[in-house]
Parts: structure tokens; C-alpha cells; sequence
């Protein structure tokens, strides 16, 4: 009986000692599990260094209307929100003044005409007569100079009529392109004073961006090339280029400006939105990336932390710029194709046990 119960003690100390081992072979050394992450991967690019830049969207082409001739608003055939073609009439204004001096002078302009054809026909009866020397050249003379005369005054009173005539033209306010009409500030009988804006018109085609830049790149910042902007609240991304690099640099905020140039054929309503833009700051070269999440900041130190052969490695790196959804990083020991954690390794500390639980898609990595 007791040799019995002697085995059944042996027995169980054996199986306590291997389920012991095999929890401890499990959980790791100091019976720690390994921590659960998701990885990605360290890829090597060839782009260049990229920053972040915000500016507001406008458009291109505006028009702020006005009449040069005063006048009273007599018909508004836009208002606010309306669309506009080019050519299309706006507003009407009506000046009795200036439609009276005209009928003076448009009277004047057909006495001067009737009074220059007169002097056209005594002159060519002075000119017959002096060819069969019957009048003097004397009277020849003065008659070619009062048909010069009558001839100047006829131009003179037309150049009259005719600016009177432009000035009424221009009371018929039309728009100078296709848009959208924003704002609309006159009433009807209301006195229009010259130079006072009427209508402000906006073309949506193609939208503009004016970002400023740290004077530090001025030197660096590439002037030409496609850039891809980012409209958050729209949730949209479109392709720009930049149009020009303005090298001044405000002394105020110690930035020049960039003028991005955005088509918009679909007229989508973006115009006033916050926009956001990758700017490559130099050349293309070969560059190690990582998704933003595998970053890990610690106060002013920043790290990402690799898997090697099951466990955590920390790598202090130095961020370098964006690039789509990664960031270009430099670091000693960061090399391509490496395993980086990108969840669940803010919790990690050297040597410490990790676990891949799984990995994330290339597609998915953009989004990161």
C-alpha cells in the first residue's frame, strides 16, 4: 500500500513539474506571456523629404463688378447663388443726365454733318469756277480750309457723342466669364456711385492654394512638380501643381508663400475649405519609411521598436518628413524589410517577449 501510494505521489510531482514547464516554456522567461502586436514592415523608397502645409482653398479666377458711370439701379437680374454664363446681363442702371447730353450732342454731331456737306458742295463749285479761272486762288484757298475746318469740328462733336454713347453701354453691367455669383450689394432705385461694387463673381474650374513655407526651406523647396492636396472636411483628394514659389519672406512670421494650382472640373463646392499639402523639400533619394502609428515619442526622444527573433528591440530614430501615409525615419540598425510593431508597442521595453498577431496590408498602410 504504500509503494501505491509512493508512485501516485512520484506521479504527480512529475506532472506538476512538466505542466510547470511547459507554462513557463509559454509564457516566456520570468512567466511573463509575450505581448500580442501587429506588425508592418520598413520599406525603402526612392522620394524625397516631405512637410505638411495648410492653406485655404480660392478660386483662380474672380470678378468684382462695378459700374464706372454713375446711375440709378433700375433692374437686378442675379442675386446672390445664381449661376452666371459669360456675357450675361447682371444689372441695369439708368442716368437721364447723360441720355439727354447725348440727344444734345447726337443734334449737334447731324447740324455739324449738314453744315460740312454745304461746304462741301460751295467748295466744289469754287473748284470747278478756279479751273476755268474764273475765281482766285485766293478764294480756293479759303475754301479749303473751311471744308478742313468743318471737318474737324464733325470729328470733334462725334468723339463727344460717341463717349457719351460708351459711357451709357457700360450701365448695362454684365458678367465677364462663367461663375457663380457671391455677393450682391445693390437695390433697386438705388443710387450707384462709380468704382462701387455691385456683384462678385466666382469661376470654380480651377482652384488655387497659397501655403506659407519656414524661410529655412527657401533654398531646398523644389518650384515645380505635382503635388497631392488633401481637403479633410470634404473628404476629397486632388492633384495640384505648383504654379510658383513667391521668394519673399514675410519678416512678420519668417515665411515665403507657395501658389498651388487645383482642377476642379466638377465644380465641386471646396472653395474657402482648409486644405493640407505634402511639399517635397529636395531631391529624390533612397529613404526607409514606416507607418506614422509604429512612431513612439517619448517626451523629446522619439523610437520605433522592431521584432527580432520573437523579441522587442528598441531603435531611436530621427523622423526626416511625411510621405503619403508613412514617415521617412533614419536610425542605426533600421534596415529595409524589417518587422516594426505598429500596435501595441508603446507598452513594449527592450528584450521584452512579443507575440505577431498579425500584420498590416500594404493598402492599409497608406491609411495609417
Amino acid at each position: 500500500m504504500n509503494i501505491f501510494r509512493n508512485a501516485i505521489i512520484v506521479l504527480s510531482l512529475l506532472l506538476l513539474t512538466a505542466d510547470g514547464s511547459f507554462a513557463q516554456n509559454r509564457r516566456g522567461k520570468g512567466g511573463r506571456p509575450p505581448a500580442p502586436v501587429m506588425v508592418s514592415t520598413v520599406d525603402l523608397v526612392q522620394d524625397s523629404v516631405r512637410a505638411s502645409f495648410t492653406g485655404t482653398l480660392q478660386p483662380t479666377f474672380k470678378a468684382l463688378l462695378s459700374s464706372d458711370v454713375a446711375g440709378r439701379l433700375i433692374r437686378l437680374t442675379k442675386r446672390a447663388g445664381d449661376r452666371v454664363r459669360k456675357g450675361e446681363v447682371l444689372a441695369i442702371l439708368k442716368n437721364s443726365t447723360l441720355e439727354q447730353d447725348l440727344a444734345v450732342m447726337q443734334a449737334k454731331v447731324r447740324q455739324t454733318e449738314a453744315q460740312l456737306a454745304l461746304s462741301v458742295q460751295q467748295q466744289k463749285r469754287i473748284v470747278t469756277l478756279y479751273k476755268k479761272k474764273l475765281a482766285s486762288a485766293q478764294r480756293f484757298e479759303d475754301g479749303e480750309a473751311n471744308l478742313g475746318v468743318a471737318r474737324a469740328r464733325l470729328e470733334g462733336d462725334q468723339v463727344q457723342a460717341d463717349r457719351l454713347q460708351d459711357q451709357l453701354n457700360r450701365m448695362v453691367i454684365r458678367s465677364p466669364m462663367w461663375g457663380q455669383v457671391i455677393s450682391s450689394k445693390g437695390q433697386i432705385g438705388q443710387w450707384i456711385t462709380p468704382n462701387q461694387t455691385l456683384f462678385e463673381i466666382y469661376n470654380y474650374s480651377r482652384l488655387e492654394l497659397l501655403v506659407g513655407v519656414p524661410g529655412r526651406y527657401l533654398r531646398t523647396i523644389r518650384s515645380r512638380g505635382s503635388v497631392q492636396v488633401n481637403i479633410p472636411e470634404a473628404k476629397r483628394t486632388l492633384r495640384g501643381r505648383i504654379a510658383g514659389v513667391i521668394r519673399h519672406v514675410d519678416p512678420a512670421t519668417g515665411n515665403f508663400h507657395i501658389r498651388i494650382v487645383i482642377r476642379n472640373p466638377r465644380n465641386l463646392p471646396l472653395s474657402g475649405l482648409l486644405a493640407k499639402v505634402n511639399l517635397p523639400l529636395a531631391r529624390a533619394s533612397r529613404r526607409l519609411t514606416v507607418p506614422r502609428d509604429a512612431i513612439v515619442r517619448r517626451g523629446k526622444r522619439t523610437h520605433v521598436v522592431l521584432v527580432v527573433r520573437g523579441k522587442a528591440r528598441i531603435v531611436p530614430v530621427k523622423v526626416l518628413g511625411n510621405l503619403g501615409g508613412s514617415v521617412i525615419v533614419q536610425g542605426k540598425g533600421l534596415r529595409a524589410k524589417a518587422k516594426v510593431v505598429v500596435r501595441g508597442n508603446e507598452r513594449l521595453f527592450p528584450g521584452m517577449p512579443v507575440r505577431i498577431a498579425g500584420s498590416i496590408p500594404e493598402k492599409a498602410k497608406r491609411k495609417l
